[in-house]
């Protein structure tokens, strides 16, 4: 009776089995290890396009369909498990469906050994994992790829020079960063579009993955292109030899960039600088060697564009000066380390104080006193300008409500610089008029100091921000005028009131050629409406030239050198 019993549990185990094998989506297998003998489920086969009669129940069938990539691995982590070293099987491996594409399983598996924990058998199961692996690749992509170009974005890349930069610290290895900026992109922005603008920075970037294709040099050497955003690209390059090698890269990429571009029927023509920093200058971060490209980049602008340099001792010294700097101005306003003094604007006929530039200086505790041109474009790199400019227009109203207490100080006019940056701040406009407000003065009597290449980096919003400030009377003075980017056009585009003649012209104002460029500029000035200011006035020989143009206003030495506040009301 109890063999019937037997019997009769058996047959339910089998059939529950087969059952169990039929409706699990998983396919199953069983591998009989001394025998070499397997068994595959009818569901294991139809995962791979197979019906049960077309694939052979052999290993073959399964480990010869593995991903010659993923064999490996499998067979590794196989040889553990039946070794007694891993718990259980499992693995992630591609195998060729009949269709000949891979798909994506994860094996699981557990060994039945003997009393001599021998494994004798193997059995488990192949789950279909592709739709999951697709998603995450997605999902990866685009965490660590721009989606424009599909190129490595700014994380990826950061993460592979971070690796590269470990191994940079043998003394056998080295590696090259190229940052790579294109000239006038802007202007193809602003005359062609936006999508001719995405259009070219997708076509720039397949040339310079071209320039790195499998088979070159480059490619030899190990390289990464990326695109950190904007028109800006970076390429890692591993293994060089000395800097010459990143030297031919960067002349490499300086040819292709500059081939026209064909463009929805349209030639577009772009250039590109460059700046090339080797492991060779020495680096304390990873982000030492992109920010030594990026200087060295700029240094290219400077001299002349589509070039590249390369960053040296010299320059690499520099950017960590600019480091500190930057670092040291985090908290600058909370350890009252900024001052304000106040540099008088004299009408020129009679010599008569007629209002202040209000000017920052920064009390260093270790470097001393620092004058703007050594920390505001730094400022204004690190996104830390704006709380600077607020403070500053804070102390000028200040000091402008003290002076005009004075019945002869009614018109006294303040003129504080603002950066480009301020007016991407949407509570600018706010920001200032509470501040007028707050003090009880008319805003006719402010004028903001920006320069035009300030203006044009954002022309848009610029233009958008003047037109609100110069509504409520608040007027602007053009700054460093004839020194670069002037232009007809640009002085009738912004509300701008006064033009300032830059210190460079008002010194060669008695030689011929600097009395002609000042008379112009004082002419076009009048020709347009507006007051022109010369700066940098230090001889009388120079106030009497400038007085012979009919120039209204000027500020320099002969009158006075910046004060403290404390010190300029003697001036009135």
């Amino acid at each position: 009776m109890s063999d019937l019993v037997d019997a009769e549990e058996l047959r339910q185990s089998e059939e529950r089995y087969a059952l169990a094998a039929r409706g699990a989506n998983d396919g199953l297998w069983d591998w009989k290890l001394q025998t070499n003998e397997i068994y595959f489920s009818e569901r294991w086969k139809q995962m791979l396009g197979f019906e049960d009669h077309e694939l052979p129940n052999v290993v073959q069938s399964w480990l010869g369909r593995v991903h010659p990539d993923d064999l490996p691995v499998l067979q590794a982590q196989m040889q553990l498990h039946l070794e007694g070293q891993t718990p259980h099987f499992e693995c992630e491996y591609r195998i060729l469906e009949q269709g000949g594409t891979y798909r994506w399983m994860l094996g699981r598996a557990m060994a039945v050994r003997n009393i001599d924990n021998v494994a004798y058998r193997i059995a488990g199961s192949q789950t279909d994992i592709t739709e999951r692996k697709l998603a995450v690749e997605e999902l990866l992509q685009a965490a660590f790829h721009d989606s424009l170009t599909g190129l490595p974005n700014r994380m990826l890349f950061m993460d592979r020079l971070t690796g590269a930069a470990n191994r940079a610290k043998r003394k056998d290895y080295q590696i090259a960063v190229l940052f790579i900026d294109l000239d006038r992109f802007k202007m193809i922005n602003d005359t062609m579009g936006h999508e001719m603008g995405d259009a070219v920075l997708v076509e720039i970037g397949r040339r310079l993955e071209g320039c790195v294709r499998p088979g070159d040099t480059v490619a030899r050497l190990g390289s990464t292109v990326a695109r950190l955003g904007g028109d800006e690209f970076t390429v890692l390059v591993e293994r060089i030899s000395d800097v010459a090698d990143a030297v031919r890269i960067a002349s490499r990429i300086l040819e292709v960039v500059k081939q026209p571009l064909l463009v929805d029927g349209q030639e577009v023509m772009t250039t590109a600088s460059i700046g090339v920093a080797t492991s060779t200058t020495g680096f304390e971060r990873p982000e030492d060697l992109l920010r030594d490209a990026d200087a060295a980049m700029y240094r290219a602008k400077k001299m002349g564009k589509a070039r590249y340099e390369v960053c040296d001792r010299q320059m690499h010294e520099h950017a960590l000066e600019r480091l500190h700097i930057e670092r040291d101005l985090h908290g600058v306003i909370d350890r009252d380390e900024l001052r304000v003094v106040y540099q008088p604007v004299v009408a020129l006929a009679d010599e008569k104080v007629i209002g202040f530039e209000a000017l920052i200086r920064w009390e260093h505790p270790t470097r001393g006193t620092l004058n703007p041109d050594d920390f505001i474009t730094i400022a204004e790199s690190a996104n830390l300008i704006h709380p600077i400019t607020l403070w500053t227009m804070g102390r000028a109203l200040r000091q402008l409500q003290q002076l005009r207490e004075d019945e002869n100080a009614r018109e006294l006019t303040m003129s504080v610089n603002v950066s480009g940056r301020d007016f991407g701040y949407a509570d600018f406009v706010e920001e200032l008029t509470s501040a007028l407000q707050a003090r009880s003065i008319d805003a006719s009597a402010i004028k903001l100091d920006i320069t035009e290449a300030a203006i044009i980096r954002n022309a848009e919003t610029a233009g958008r921000v003047m037109g609100e400030l110069a509504g409520q009377n608040i007027r602007f003075t053009l700054d460093d005028f004839g020194t670069g980017y002037s232009s007809f056009a640009n002085l009738l585009r912004y509300p701008i009131d006064t033009l300032k003649i830059d210190r460079s012209f008002t010194a060669h104002i008695n030689e011929p050629e600097g009395l002609r460029a000042v008379q112009m500029m004082v002419t076009m000035a009048r020709v347009l409406g507006m007051t022109a200011v010369a700066e940098g006035i230090e001889t009388r020989d120079q106030l009497e030239a400038l007085r012979l143009l009919n120039c209204p206003l000027g500020q320099g030495y002969l009158f006075s050198k910046p004060l403290p506040g404390e010190e300029i009301a003697a001036l009135l």
